[in-house]
């Protein structure tokens, strides 16, 4: 009798508190899991302008959540997030006027469609493009900034040269930034030959198509669940007697 079960071993090259609590969930599913957060998160020092001037707040990432936590008195306000994970941290902070976005930053836009007001999104740094709707003023305040990391842990560079690594899994272009240049530097890039990669967006896949992959694939939506769907089609062929 074969029974299929998940065996390959994955990288996770998120953040390390988004990564860990992905790692937790791959392991449940049976796999082997690497963590090389790819980006460093910092948090930034910043003054709130008067928050009487603005009819809601929109949050695009979880790490801007935690930047921010303790920072507002008056969680009241409309909230627009991308995102199961900052919909939970926001939960988890105390807001309470929440509207989740299941995608990016193209479905929030097409989400607040007739919406109208002054809106402070608490972002990163390095922003992929400003928010555009039609009737909402949108003012940027930067929390945090993600610093890219520039080399691998032995362990994983090693599995990366021995070709022992499955499927990469890539949720941002700055990190697929960080990754192929991190593997450049590393001299192990025609090693990549035997690895997959699961890349969350189309704008994702435009940071690492340039590195000899065996195959580059793109989650079927851009959002958590969609990934771990996809990484288990892609690494379905793993069966054992």
């Amino acid at each position: 009798m074969r029974v299929r079960m998940p065996k390959a071993t994955i990288l996770i090259t998120r953040p390390e508190d988004q990564a860990q609590n992905l790692k937790s969930d791959l392991e449940q599913l049976g796999f082997e899991v690497l963590l090389s957060p790819m980006l460093k998160i910092e948090f930034l020092d910043f003054s709130l302008p008067n928050l009487a001037d603005y009819d809601g707040y929109i949050f695009t990432s979880v790490n801007a959540v935690r930047a921010v936590s303790g920072a507002f008195s008056e969680k009241d306000k409309p909230v627009y997030c991308v995102g199961a994970k900052t919909y939970d941290a926001l939960c988890e902070d105390g807001w309470v006027c929440i509207k989740k976005v299941s995608g990016n930053i193209e479905i929030l836009e097409n989400d607040m469609f007739g919406v109208v007001g002054h809106y402070l999104h608490l972002s990163g740094v390095d922003v992929v493009r400003p928010l555009n709707v039609e009737g909402v003023a949108v003012d940027v305040l930067p929390v945090y900034k993600a610093h890219k990391r520039t080399s691998f842990s032995p362990d994983v560079a090693e599995k990366l040269t021995q070709q022992r690594v499955d499927v990469v899994m890539f949720y941002s272009a700055r990190t697929g930034q960080a990754f192929a240049e991190a593997v450049e530097a590393a001299g192990c890039t025609s090693a990549l030959e035997a690895t997959k990669a699961l890349c969350l967006s189309d704008l994702v896949v435009h940071s690492i198509e340039h590195l000899p992959w065996r195959y580059v694939h793109v989650a079927k939506s851009p959002d958590g669940d969609a990934m771990v769907s996809a990484l288990k089609v892609i690494t379905s062929d793993c069966t054992e007697d």
